[in-house]
């Protein structure tokens, strides 16, 4: 499960982030080839692209600002749920939230480059992981309410609150993280992004 192959091609949306080219970097060094697309590309000029190249998987970037304001990445996330597996990644975690039904608001705490303890269910992408494991977190907004049919899969705890940071859907291959995987503050970041491409290989995107 924790291999890739050079097969795997990752449709990279950019939200404008100075941890774009880190993520991109990142899925490059376990074999992954990745096309990168900002987020102000026209709506159907992207859905196009992604109906010609059935990428292995889709990935929205971390951002500034609100999910609501991300461009063409509300509408991408409504149009293509459940054809192509789809990972976010901060704000792009918070925008599977807000584009299917969830709630998205402020943090108790705002945490940019800290380290934090993340527990997790012991399943899927974190099987055999200690839990806790160090994540590294830059964020101001947090995941409220998952979407209906989306399962806390991980969090960590500020200020006594219960902090999402994964969530996935239970039929739709849909994967949210709220911490940075590429992140040197994460030690286990590249078995985390090894293991979403070896799902999403596994997930064939629906006609």
């Amino acid at each position: 499960m924790d291999r890739v192959r050079a097969e795997y091609h990752v449709l990279f949306i950019d939200n404008f982030d100075s941890f774009t080219y880190n993520l991109v970097d990142e899925f490059q060094s376990v074999g992954a080839t990745v096309e990168v697309w900002r987020n102000n590309t026209p709506h159907d000029r992207l859905l196009q692209r992604l109906d010609e190249i059935r990428p292995t998987l889709l990935a929205l970037s971390p951002g500034p600002g609100h999910p609501d304001d991300a461009g063409c990445v509300p509408g991408v996330i409504r149009t293509t749920r459940g054809r192509i597996p789809t990972l976010g990644i901060c704000l792009g975690h918070q925008a599977l939230a807000s584009s299917l039904g969830g709630s998205v608001g402020v943090a108790p705490e705002l945490i940019h480059g800290k380290p934090a303890p993340v527990f997790h269910d012991g399943e899927g992408i974190f099987a055999g992981l200690p839990s806790p494991f160090t994540a590294g977190r830059y964020h101001s907004l947090i995941v409220d309410t998952p979407p209906p049919g989306f399962r806390l899969r991980a969090w960590s705890f500020d200020a006594g609150q219960k902090i999402p940071m994964a969530m996935s859907h239970d039929t739709d291959p849909l994967i949210g993280l709220q911490f940075h995987p590429e992140s040197i503050l994460t030690p286990q970041g590249r078995i985390i992004i090894e293991r979403i491409l070896a799902w999403a290989q596994g997930r064939q995107p629906r006609p």
